[in-house]
């Protein structure tokens, strides 16, 4: 995921919000949330489309960092 170019201009179709927001849930770093949030993603369109593909990496995360 390439944002920030060698001229330090930000490209937003380079940028997939949807990608980063399911990456920030599966990796617990909510804070990150409001920003993408604020950045235009619709969390009811996100959950709509992702849910299962958010609930499956969610379990094999807590499966691999289980003692």
């Amino acid at each position: 995921m390439q944002a920030t170019p060698e001229d330090g201009t930000f490209d937003k179709d380079k940028f997939n919000l949807n990608d980063a927001m399911m990456d920030v849930l599966v990796h617990n770093k909510y804070e990150f949330v409001r920003l993408f949030l604020e950045c235009g993603i619709k969390l009811k369109d996100f959950i709509r489309s992702r849910l299962f593909e958010l609930y499956d990496e969610v379990c094999i995360t807590v499966k691999n960092s289980a003692p």
